[in-house]
Formats: structure tokens, sequence, C-alpha cells
């Protein structure tokens, strides 16, 4: 997708509100300057790798703050994924009924974010195993991370999961069958998205101080991915490498 394409999407409601909500997740991402990765620890070179790995997994895992995490992974997805939430708001506004638009959305919001904070769990485990095999072994997080992702972002599947992201239900009008089919949509939304983006959020939990930069890369490939129609899965050229076409 070109990029005077993209400019002229990116300038039609609701874009510009959405960007705005995500430009101040930034501002707070940058001004709290959360180190979102695995904190570093200094392991004691004694026993077999094995053991030494797992021991700064557990060492690493005991010292994360949940609360510390939680807030800024809540940051994180508001700046990073409100752009690509594009698609699915419009729906739910044009396909509710007047006074049930911003409870439609609310419920919406809700699974979905519960979703992808669950995911964070995983995610920051994943990240910490990186760091682990990093400092036993000498495997660089940042390059497997990024390896990963690029690989993930090549195959069929993850082109199987962001086909499924396109999907648009069919809402009930009244009562609570349109509470239980935003929330359905909440929850299946965020479960491709997150199938289609775990990789990539990897990139910038593992990328140290450079977190910020890693992430407005990510951004920007996840809004590109996402403005291009649905394709038939198969392998192809990440994202990353398509951004200005």
């Amino acid at each position: 997708m070109r990029v005077a394409a993209i400019w002229s999407v990116l300038s039609e409601p609701p874009w510009p509100w959405l960007i705005l909500v995500s430009a101040i997740g930034w501002v707070v991402m940058i001004g709290i300057q959360t180190d979102t990765t695995a904190t570093e620890l200094c392991i004691a070179p004694t026993g077999s790798e094995s053991s030494r790995f797992w021991r700064n997994v557990a060492l690493s895992l005991s010292q994360i703050s949940a609360i510390q995490f939680l807030s800024a992974w809540l940051v994180m997805l508001i700046a990073m994924m409100t752009p690509i939430l594009a698609n699915p708001l419009c729906h739910l506004w044009n396909s509710s009924m007047a006074r049930r638009r911003r409870r439609a959305i609310a419920l919406f919001l809700f699974t979905y974010l519960s979703v992808w904070l669950l995911a964070g769990l995983f995610l920051v485990a994943g990240t910490v195993v990186l760091n682990g095999l990093d400092r036993v072994m000498g495997w660089p997080t940042g390059l497997i991370a990024l390896a990963l992702a690029l690989t993930w972002q090549a195959s069929p599947i993850k082109q199987f999961c962001l086909n499924r992201c396109h999907w648009l239900p069919r809402l009930s009008p009244l009562g609570w069958a349109a509470d239980r089919d935003c929330l359905r949509f909440g929850l299946t939304n965020a479960c491709w998205c997150a199938s289609t983006c775990w990789t990539l959020m990897m990139v910038p939990l593992s990328a140290g101080n450079a977190h910020v930069p890693a992430m407005i890369l990510v951004s920007a490939v996840m809004i590109v991915d996402r403005l291009r129609p649905a394709r038939r899965p198969c392998w192809q050229l990440p994202p990353l490498f398509r951004l200005g076409y």
C-alpha cells in the first residue's frame, strides 16, 4: 500500500480521533519510560548452563512487579492498538442503536483489553526466556525476537489470522443478546489480533532501551498490515518490507 493511499485513509473519520488517543498513549509511554523488558540480574556462573538458565528465568520473573507491568502494558496497548481498531469500532457504532453505541464500544473494549492483558503475561514470560538465553548462552535477545517476528509475519498462518481480524459480525439490536454480541466480538477480535501480532509485540519487549523506537516501527507495520485487504494465506514478504507498497 503506497504512502499516499495510507495518508488518504488516515485522514478519514474515525482515524483522526483514534490517532489522537494513540498519541496520548505515546506521550504517557515516553514520559514514564517504563522498561518493559525483564529486570537485569547478575547470576553467579555456577552449575550447568541449563540450571543457570532456569535460575535466571525464575529470578527475572520474581522481580517483575505485577502492578507496574499491567499499567505499563495497558499504556502500551492504548498507544499501539488504538489505530488498528478503526474498523471494529466503526462497525459497533454503525450497527448499534444510538442509545447503545457507547455501551457497545465499552463492552467490546473490555473483552478486547482483557485478552491482550492476559496475552501480555505470556509475552513477558517469553521475553524473559529469551533474555535467559542471552545471558547464559550468549544468544542475542533482540535478534531472536526480530527473526521470530519476521518469520511469523511472512507465514500463511499469520495471514489466516489477519484475515479473521477483518471479520465484522452481525450484532443484535437490543437486550442481553446485544451485550453478548459485543463482548464476543471483542473477545474474538482480540484473539485473532493477538495471534497475528504476538511476535511483533515481543520485539519492543526485547529491545531494552530502544523499546520506544521499536514500538513506533511495530505500530507502523501493524497499521499498514491492517489497512491491506484480506488475501490468500501463503508465504510472502513480511510487512516491514512492504511499507511503501
